[in-house]
């Protein structure tokens, strides 16, 4: 069975698992904290005029501090998700994450990445344990496609039959000829010679005195 890697995660921190048999425990792969997704605005606020003075218009939705560290924890995430596939840790992929994160996810996942996700929630399962996230992820992730058989091999080739023009025919193809010909060397063997047989017998084989 293919590896499949299941992410889990929020703003703040981001779990992932691995699991390559349906009925084997998940692997712990990575935990990633990333405290500021926790921080509220005012405080991402606060601490940035502490260190430096805000010049310029207020801070909008647009330029939201606390949006801006969900964006940036979103980009690291799909990081580290690009350097695993491009190692071929995983062929399948699971995203679990709040709506909005998980919008982040799928807008900066590259298409060789998002390729590979097979299912995504968007739910905040942050805070439950594996046993828990095994209940709640594992029904809605999809079963794995049986691979095709392989395809039977080619028939065996004739051998190459080297006749005595010195060509290459094959044998399968001189068995039709090699039966007529069989037959029509039994038809002469069996109508023409007995007439030479006979006109020997009365006028005698060339150059022997003839019968009287």
């Amino acid at each position: 069975m293919a590896t499949t890697w299941i992410l889990v995660g929020d703003a703040s921190r981001a779990r992932i698992f691995s699991f390559d048999k349906e009925e084997v425990p998940w692997r712990l792969v990575e935990q990633i904290e990333h405290p500021l997704g926790r921080a509220q605005t005012k405080d991402l606020v606060s601490d940035r005029a502490g260190r430096q003075r805000q010049i310029g218009p207020p801070v909008t939705q647009q330029t939201d501090p606390a949006d801006q560290e969900t964006h940036r924890f979103a980009e690291r995430l799909c990081h580290l998700l690009q350097k695993a596939n491009d190692e071929h840790r995983f062929a399948r992929l699971v995203l679990v994450a709040p709506p909005r994160f998980l919008g982040y996810m799928r807008e900066i996942l590259r298409e060789p990445v998002a390729r590979h996700v097979v299912a995504s929630l968007d739910k905040d399962y942050t805070l439950h344990d594996e046993r828990e996230l095994r209940r709640l992820i594992a029904p809605h992730v999809p079963a794995e496609k049986a691979r095709a058989p392989p395809p039977p091999p080619p028939p065996p080739r004739p051998r190459p039959y080297s006749g005595s023009d010195g060509g290459t025919t094959p044998l399968l193809s001189l068995s039709p000829v090699s039966a007529s010909r069989k037959a029509t060397i039994a038809f002469f063997s069996s109508s023409v010679r007995p007439s030479f047989v006979t006109f020997f017998d009365r006028f005698g084989a060339p150059g022997s005195p003839p019968r009287s």
